[in-house]
């Protein structure tokens, strides 16, 4: 009774008129993704340029997995994000775009239900989308467990010849994974989307697509959530212990040594920060994706119509994840904003071959 009280009165809400005859819901969909696609693609090509200009960066055992995930989350900004932008900018219709075999209408929002055909290019670009979307969650998961990994046994992590190089055979099998998951959507003759023009509300509803998507991320947040916990566990501990032995050894550790208490090992102050970055990518996947997720399970169980207005605010919302993972590689560490000023702007200090590499 409560929920279907708040859908009702958000749905009074979404339904109101913009002074210029648009709704809340479609200037929402014209302007928001503007903020969002162009300062993620921007950010996310600044990352990758200087990872690849710098080689201390490069030697880092993350960086060949961050630059991946930087491509696959420019990849899931410019193809389904950006084709609903422009649909709603430009005002195409996409039941005729499309091609779509049959179109009816949704009682309760107004909405087009359009049955489209699978080699439709509504349906390649979303079916990228979605692949892109569910390999950057596999991603992000995989650094979360190998941080794990660096922070409890730093001394193995470090010096393991094959770490490379399954490193390239985890990302090769993460995409073929993502692109099985979504495969069956090619197989059928034609796929469910909504489509809603005074909204601009625009993605596919079949019950596979949405099963598929939620639990493929819901298995990424089920490994992430404990993971981190760990993480942070393990570095609390390593804080106890660097306070004790500089309380008992007279030893005063700056930023450059932290003790790892699991293993007595010390790394480098660069590994702290790097941990930092990908916690930061972690609990961002965490914050934005899954509560999108749980609302598509509301729609599922509970068969609930959830307002044009607050699906566009979710749509948005879930994106912003792909547009700050690089934010978190130049804000947390000193060293990559050197680094990109000296890749792009040829300034900042001189490389250390030395540096070392978490």
């Amino acid at each position: 009774m409560l929920i279907k009280t708040f859908t009702d009165l958000i749905m009074n809400f979404s339904s109101k008129s913009h002074p210029v005859g648009q709704s809340y819901a479609l200037t929402l969909n014209q302007v928001a993704p503007g903020f969002v696609i162009i300062p993620g693609v921007v950010g996310n090509t600044l990352a990758m340029g200087t990872i690849l200009g710098s080689k201390m960066l490069r030697q880092r055992a993350a960086s060949t997995v961050l630059f991946i995930l930087y491509i696959v989350d420019s990849c899931v900004l410019c193809s389904g994000c950006t084709a609903q932008w422009i649909v709603n900018l430009a005002g195409i219709d996409i039941g005729t775009s499309s091609g779509a075999v049959d179109r009816s209408v949704h009682v309760a929002t107004g909405g087009d239900i359009l049955q489209i055909p699978r080699f439709s290019w509504v349906i390649l670009v979303y079916v990228f989308h979605y692949i892109m979307y569910t390999l950057s969650g596999f991603l992000v998961t995989f650094l979360t467990v190998e941080r794990l990994f660096a922070v409890s046994q730093p001394l193995k992590y470090n010096t393991a010849d094959i770490n490379q190089h399954r490193r390239c055979q985890m990302i090769v099998s993460f995409f073929l994974l993502a692109f099985l998951i979504y495969l069956p959507i090619l197989v059928d003759e034609h796929t469910t989307f909504y489509w809603n023009a005074k909204s601009g509300n625009l993605d596919m509803i079949g019950l596979y697509p949405r099963v598929a998507s939620t639990v493929a991320l819901f298995a990424c947040a089920a490994i992430s959530i404990p993971t981190n916990i760990a993480i942070l566990h393990y570095l609390r501990k390593a804080k106890k212990l660097r306070d004790k032995m500089t309380k008992f050894n007279g030893n005063t550790y700056d930023d450059d040594e932290v003790a790892v208490s699991c293993t007595g090992n010390l790394f480098s102050a660069l590994d702290v920060k790097m941990t930092v970055i990908l916690l930061g990518i972690s609990f961002a996947f965490l914050l934005f994706t899954i509560p999108n997720r749980l609302l598509v399970v509301v729609i599922l169980l509970i068969e609930v119509t959830i307002p044009d207005l607050f699906v566009a605010f979710t749509w948005n919302i879930c994106h912003i994840n792909f547009a700050i993972n690089s934010l978190f590689y130049f804000f947390v560490s000193q060293e990559c904003r050197e680094e990109l000023k000296k890749s792009f702007c040829g300034e900042g200090k001189t490389e250390d071959p030395k540096a070392n590499t978490p």
